[in-house]
């Protein structure tokens, strides 16, 4: 085995990985986003199993499996796409024009007959390049908008797609070098490619040590500021500074109502927006925590609270996390850690 096959071996074995881990978490959650995540990584994987199970044992590939395996890849991007349209908004003509390139690249493959004639070829990798790049450039916004662990994953994310892009190309644009410099493109090809599912695998589905080393210095700068909490001049500030704690740890946006018993309300101090400032006894989420004092996770507030649906879309409130604020037997409020996109 030489070492580029090593190298490719190392790719497809991560690139399977990330796509079985990804699928387990899809199956236990069930929601758009992880759904979409085991889509991209599935398109992948099912291209490379199949290559791999016709070179291993010296099977024919029918027509009929190039051509699914084909439109897996071409799919790609557009798979690609719908994954950024879970953590940010993806203008309607951009979506469009990557559905129209989908399908006339699929088209221009399935009608052509043997050899893919170099300005269609040219045409689809270009096509490939170019919505990589601008999903590339959107996962960094989002990773901009986020902070804590999320932003470090969205890094790593735009990381791989920008890496996955340029393999694409360079493959791409292989066939049109000269023989004596066709051995360059495959290898560089290789080395982006493994750099890319290496930059995915930790974007989607890290280890857990590396979860916690991204989450100590977040965690480490929150006691520290824990510590100074009982030096701080008023109630204001001290909330303030648990809610940039709390926003920084879990890589949200954070806010904290305290309860005050003489109006029977939750006053939240900095809602940024997004949530009611008070909130009484009533059916929104908040409240139900509170009374409940069990902590509840809303992977679509929008669905679970459709009374505030026009607010949260307008302050980029997605998935909801509340938990109650408690000591002993005395209810002291609730926390809210909110996110314009679903976890990760």
């Amino acid at each position: 085995m030489t070492a580029l096959e090593l190298v490719s071996l190392l790719t497809q074995a991560i690139y399977v990985l990330i796509f079985v881990l990804v699928s387990w978490i899809a199956l236990r959650r069930r929601t758009r986003t992880s759904v979409d995540i085991a889509l991209f990584f599935g398109a992948i994987a099912t291209a490379i199993v199949e290559s791999r199970i016709v070179t291993t044992f010296g099977l024919s590939q029918g027509e009929l499996t190039t051509d699914i395996v084909t439109l897996l890849v071409i799919a790609m991007p557009y798979l690609l796409l719908r994954l950024v349209d879970d953590f940010s908004d993806v203008p309607a003509v951009v979506t469009r024009l990557a559905e129209g390139g989908l399908v006339l690249s699929a088209i221009a493959f399935v009608v052509t007959e043997g050899t893919v004639p170099p300005p269609i070829l040219m045409a689809v990798v270009l096509y490939f390049a170019a919505l990589s790049t601008y999903c590339a450039v959107a996962f960094v916004r989002a990773g901009r908008h986020s902070a804590g662990v999320t932003r470090r994953r969205l890094q790593a994310v735009a990381a791989g797609t920008v890496l996955l892009g340029v393999a694409i190309l360079v493959a791409g644009f292989a066939p049109l070098l000269p023989a004596s410099l066709a051995g360059l493109p495959t290898g560089l090809t290789q080395v982006v490619a493994l750099a890319s599912a290496v930059a995915y695998f930790i974007g989607f589905a890290p280890p857990q040590i590396l979860r916690r080393a991204w989450q100590e210095p977040e965690l480490r700068g929150f006691l520290r500021r824990a510590a100074s909490l009982p030096r701080m001049p008023d109630t204001r500030s001290v909330v303030g500074a648990l809610q940039d704690g709390a926003g920084l740890t879990l890589g949200a946006r954070a806010a904290i109502g305290l309860f005050d018993p003489e109006t029977n309300t939750l006053r939240f101090q900095d809602p940024h927006g997004g949530l009611p400032s008070e909130i009484g006894q009533s059916d929104y989420l908040a409240w139900r925590v509170f009374e409940t004092q069990h902590a509840e996770y809303y992977p679509d507030a929008a669905r679970a609270h459709p009374a505030l649906a026009s607010s949260y879309r307008t302050h980029g409130v997605r998935s909801l996390l509340i938990a109650p604020i408690s000591a002993a037997n005395q209810r002291l409020g609730a926390l809210e850690a909110y996110t314009d996109h679903q976890p990760v």
